[in-house]
């Protein structure tokens, strides 16, 4: 039995190697004035429940709902790069679970934070982004829980049939979609642009060159799944150099609602 609360998330897709998770670590990092993003990795945590790995960061999270057959699942999965099908969907649902039961409070817990309206409880700002002339302070720790928190989907869902299981536990408010070609993929792992390829064991070129063919075959289909649902898709063109930085610049430009009011 699943106790996920209804949660609000923007979705980041894209190729490996794109961008997404260098870019929802810097969303989390980021202090914003009406809400706080949280990074769901669900490929790190994947990755981690599927050793068996402890792990303390705050993006990866131990799972310890997993059974045997889970854990061996996952790591079949890993080894050939294949996507988890719909009749394996409870297994996503476990480690999401996992995550939020550490990461995301409550939608009551906001609620009587908000209506207590206790003095924020923000942790220790180490550095600041600057956007359109305002210097904004940023945190890898947990930020003011009276804000309204937003889960930001990486890795997950990977096709329609685990976008449709998700649905009874999120609303999508928006998709971001960053798009690059083969080419610029392999520069960009190559040169590790993104700053989050150390340790990777599976960026070689047949693994990479089979996740590009699973996204354009399953994953892609989802910007047209949402469009359909009137939720709105941000498509960023990535190059081959394109920091988080800018990647970070271009989604605060385009999201739907203003971030820095």
């Amino acid at each position: 039995m699943f106790t996920i609360s209804h949660t609000h998330a923007i979705l980041l897709l894209g190729i490996t190697g794109s961008g997404k998770s260098p870019l929802g670590d810097r969303l989390e990092a980021t202090d914003f004035p009406q809400c706080r993003f949280v990074h769901f990795d669900f490929g790190a945590n994947l990755r981690v429940a599927a050793h068996s790995e402890p792990d303390t960061s705050r993006r990866r999270r131990r799972c310890d709902v997993l059974t045997e057959d889970d854990t061996l699942l996952l790591r079949r999965k890993l080894e050939t790069g294949a996507l988890l099908e719909d009749s394996e969907f409870p297994i996503a649902l476990k480690i999401l679970q996992n995550f939020l039961s550490h990461r995301m409070p409550s939608p009551e817990d906001e609620a009587e934070a908000i209506e207590a309206d206790d003095p924020p409880n923000l942790t220790q700002r180490v550095e600041t982004v600057q956007f359109d002339g305002s210097t904004f302070g940023t945190t890898l720790a947990a930020k003011d829980r009276t804000k309204r928190s937003i889960l930001v989907l990486n890795g997950l869902p990977r096709h329609i049939g685990q976008a449709e299981s998700l649905a009874p536990w999120m609303t999508i408010d928006a998709v971001c979609y960053l798009e690059c070609t083969p080419e610029a993929i392999a520069a960009r792992l190559q040169s590790d642009v993104g700053g989050d390829r150390k340790g990777r064991t599976d960026d070689f070129e047949a693994m990479v060159r089979r996740k590009i063919d699973l996204f354009n075959e399953r994953t892609l289909p989802l910007v047209r799944f949402y469009e359909r649902q009137q939720v709105p898709v941000l498509t960023i063109p990535i190059g081959a150099t394109t920091t988080t930085d800018a990647l970070f610049a271009a989604f605060v430009r385009n999201y739907p609602t203003p971030l820095f009011r």
